[in-house]
């Protein structure tokens, strides 16, 4: 099982959803974990890697969920416009 591509312009908790159960699925570690997800980043969404060498998986899935968590994402989007 493979997960789906995140390119940040769906919501990221259902992709984190997806992409957990793949990696359960698939029995990853926390090493295969990180590979895949920086693998699956697309897009705007790949631009997060960019001095995440040395992160872990939680700190990259952190990161992506502070810039691409779906929670008050209209706000967000409206404060962008409005730069």
């Amino acid at each position: 099982m493979n997960p789906d591509n995140f390119d940040g312009t769906t919501c990221f908790k259902t992709f984190l959803v997806q992409f957990r159960y793949c990696t359960r699925c698939n029995q990853w570690n926390e090493l295969g974990k990180l590979h895949y997800l920086r693998w699956t980043l697309k897009g705007v969404a790949a631009q997060v890697l960019c001095g995440a060498d040395e992160m872990s998986y939680r700190q990259l899935v952190s990161r992506l969920h502070s810039r691409f968590g779906c929670s008050d994402m209209e706000k967000r989007y409206q404060a962008e416009l409005q730069h």
